[in-house]
């Protein structure tokens, strides 16, 4: 069951710009009061002490443009990106209105032009005045489950969700009605495209945090909702009289005739061409380009398939125009290239790098990753407005480390990534698709890069000082995927390698791995020269559980005991989980007497972990523990280790100390964006535009900041006397913490002892 996030309002200012937030998560932006509705109340800003120093990144982070769109009467201009949507009036060119939407899907204008349209990926959607600059209306459109793939029609009026039991659901988004609720495949047709409920999913979601790698399994297709890993997508014809759902992982193609409430034949073409990118250019008519070969590209009658005409054009990747004569395409030789192409005449306009496109009439908007917005004659190429778009608020940081004195900051988005001076803000290298940094002092960095194809780039040595950068080593990993799968996650110093044996789902649904057993190895590489620091394997069975002795409330299944490792790319360590009351924990309890006899005195249930932290550079155990207070390693979002501490973070800001030496729970505490230090015995929490200090002893709150804005990351000191916290609005800070380490200690001596040893 997907748990729909709530739908907020925030207000802030951002460089002079409105910051109106209709906030699809609990994220950054909070409302000032400053600047609230009511403007009444007085509380502080800020409350601040010990800044070393405050400076605003520059360049910021934009990370991918999204979508550029005109509104139907051309009045209304919206640009999308990660972290949310600009809407910006076209005469004059400027900003109306900022919202914070992160992660959500292309927002729409309706057709009037009158309200913008937006939904997250579970359908939760939210319109917006565009006449009154506020928000309308909000509903949730699905109340459980989610959506496998999701779509809004061209004007928003309309709602697409695939919902976890293959029912293809159309939603009315003005009153939530549902129109089409259909099961699009028979039972045959589903196994034979291969959809099965049973396979494995990747565990991380890609953030800067001790979060679990490789590949868990999923037993549920709703375990696959609202994760835009299912493969399915949608495509509304103009005028949403047809919608085309093509999954080409699994080889389907469906065709509905909304009008009708029923099922279509698909052109024959579609489903012979699984390569082929496709567009509708007309309600009734579909471009099949072809990715390679120009010659095979047409246009063809939908849903009847003759040819209308044929097109000179290959592409990737094709969206139609609000002009809908125009095609926004990119290729295949030039991957970053964005290209106009006017499939009326047959011809190829104004290519650009890295943007974003749209047209109405005859004027072309081009917006760059830089931020900069283009309004441009098509014909002649004139140039009729332009302005500068300021920086969002950041994007989910997918990479974030520190030097051990602060001085220097490297951080990525998706799609962009720099290095930055703390005590400045100012950019000293930019790069573009880091995966992994790791500081082996304050003057070498090692960073790991994705190729554009998504391989491992070379691992390189970066001087800050002299911002040069130099080639180590190349990851090349070598594995049969018929029998393994590979996945690799930097963790400090130490590159990880997780290869796992492949699962064959039958057609039943049952999985086996090769040999009836699955095999587990994690190496440990030295991420300055790529040699082997350490290896564990794990070959075990998998053990069928059914309703008896304890577990009855569980489903009866096949469980698979795999582990479930969390490498701290801010730290060390990497920590290793596994189901407690499995192989996995009770091996670990044999090897760890004092482990043993709390398992022993305890009665165990599926949702318990056993934990063993090991160092990263050598792979020697540091400590074990009993964590219960999630449901199995799987569901923590965060597991990491600093000193004797083992700090565990599940639903986002849920957090449990646990003590290595004795096991026992130290603190539980509520906060985001977690950072430890063993120097100082002190644990930072954000909260909003409050950020806390806290001991790890016993989590006493010792220190309280207010920030203007949200603090989204937060590094220690490798010697825990400076804390660095860097905000939504992209402010770097530096605190002192001068003698907070000598009082954590007296707080931890003095105060009573919360630790308890049950869920």
């Amino acid at each position: 069951m997907s748990l729909h996030k709530p739908i907020l309002t925030s207000i802030a200012f951002l460089t002079n710009v409105a910051l109106i937030g209709v906030v699809f998560a609990a994220g950054p932006p909070q409302v000032d009061p400053a600047e609230s509705p009511a403007g009444q109340d007085k509380s502080p800003k800020e409350q601040l002490h010990g800044v070393v120093s405050a400076a605003r990144l520059t360049p910021a982070l934009r990370g991918v443009p999204h979508q550029v769109r005109f509104s139907s009467d051309g009045q209304y201009l919206l640009v999308q990106v990660e972290s949310g949507i600009y809407i910006l009036n076209r005469r004059p060119l400027q900003i109306q209105t900022w919202i914070y939407a992160p992660d959500v899907l292309p927002a729409r204008f309706s057709a009037d032009s009158e309200t913008l349209i937006l939904a997250t990926r579970g359908l939760a959607v939210t319109r917006w005045s565009l006449a009154d600059n506020r928000k309308v209306d909000e509903r949730i459109l699905r109340t459980q489950d989610g959506c496998l793939a999701s779509e809004l029609s061209p004007h928003g009026d309309l709602a697409a969700c695939l919902d976890p039991s293959l029912v293809l659901e159309l939603y009315r988004t003005d009153t939530g009605e549902r129109i089409l609720g259909q099961q699009i495949f028979t039972e045959q047709e589903r196994l034979a495209a291969g959809i099965v409920s049973t396979g494995l999913i990747p565990r991380n979601e890609g953030t800067a945090y001790a979060e679990p790698f490789g590949y868990g399994f999923f037993y549920t297709l709703e375990d696959l909702a609202d994760r835009e890993i299912f493969g399915a997508r949608f495509l509304f014809s103009p005028d949403s009289h047809f919608i085309l759902m093509l999954d080409r992982a699994h080889r389907t193609a469906v065709c509905v005739d909304v009008n009708a409430r029923r099922k279509i034949g698909c052109p024959g073409i579609i489903k012979n061409n699984w390569n082929a990118t496709l567009c509708f250019v007309a309600p009734n008519q579909i471009a099949v380009l072809d990715p390679d070969n120009p010659e095979k590209s047409q246009i063809l009658e939908f849903p009847g398939g003759q040819l209308v005409t044929k097109l000179d054009l290959a592409a990737r990747i094709a969206t139609p125009a609000t002009q809908s004569n125009y095609l926004i395409v990119r290729g295949r030789d030039k991957w970053n290239e964005v290209r106009l192409f006017d499939w009326h005449a047959g011809r190829t306009l104004s290519p650009q790098e890295e943007a974003q496109m749209d047209v109405t009439g005859e004027t072309l908007a081009v917006y760059s990753r830089q931020g900069e917005l283009k309004l441009v004659h098509v014909a002649d190429g004139a140039l009729e407005a332009q302005t500068a778009v300021p920086a969002p608020l950041l994007p989910s940081l997918r990479v974030a480390n520190a030097s051990p004195t602060l001085d220097t900051l490297a951080l990525g988005v998706r799609g962009d990534a720099a290095l930055f001076r703390a005590a400045t803000g100012n950019q000293i290298m930019a790069f573009r698709r880091l995966t992994g940094a790791w500081f082996a002092g304050d003057d070498k960095l090692y960073i790991a890069e994705s190729r554009q194809d998504g391989l491992p780039a070379p691992i390189k040595e970066v001087n800050p000082n002299r911002e040069t950068t130099t080639d180590t080593w190349s990851p090349t990993f070598k594995s049969d995927p018929q029998f393994t799968i590979l996945d690799t996650h930097t963790g400090g110093l130490a590159l990880f390698v997780l290869e796992q044996s492949s699962v064959y789902v039958f057609p039943d649904g049952h999985t086996e791995s090769p040999g009836h057993q699955s095999m587990h190895k994690l190496r440990a590489l030295d991420i300055k020269t790529g040699r082997e620091l350490w290896r564990r394997q794990w070959v075990h069975r998998s053990a069928a559980l059914v309703g008896s002795g304890g577990v009855g409330q569980y489903p009866v299944r096949t469980w698979y005991d795999p582990p479930v490792p969390f490498a701290d790319p801010q730290g060390d360590r990497v920590a290793i989980g596994w189901r407690a009351m499995m192989s996995g924990g009770q091996a670990l309890a044999k090897r760890y007497p004092a482990l043993k006899r709390q398992m022993d005195a305890t009665k165990l249930t599926l949702n318990d972990a056993a934990f063993e932290v090991l160092e990263a550079a050598s792979g020697k155990s540091v400590g074990t523990a009993l964590v219960r207070v999630g449901f199995g390693p799987e569901s923590f979002d965060t597991v990491f280790s600093v000193g004797d501490f083992l700090i565990c973070v599940r639903d986002g800001a849920r957090v449990t100390v646990y003590s290595l030496s004795t096991g026992e729970i130290q603190a539980r505490l509520y906060g985001q964006y977690i950072s430890a230090s063993a120097a100082s015995g002190l644990l930072a929490a954000a909260d909003g535009n409050h950020f806390r200090l806290y001991t790890l002893k016993n989590g006493n709150k010792v220190d309280e900041y207010l920030f203007p804005d949200a603090p989204v990351y937060a590094r220690f000191s490798t010697a825990g006397n400076r804390l660095l916290v860097l905000t939504a609005q992209q402010f770097v800070y530096v605190l002192d913490l001068g003698a907070l380490s000598s009082l954590a200690r007296d707080h931890a001596s003095r105060s009573p002892d919360l630790r308890i040893a049950t869920r």
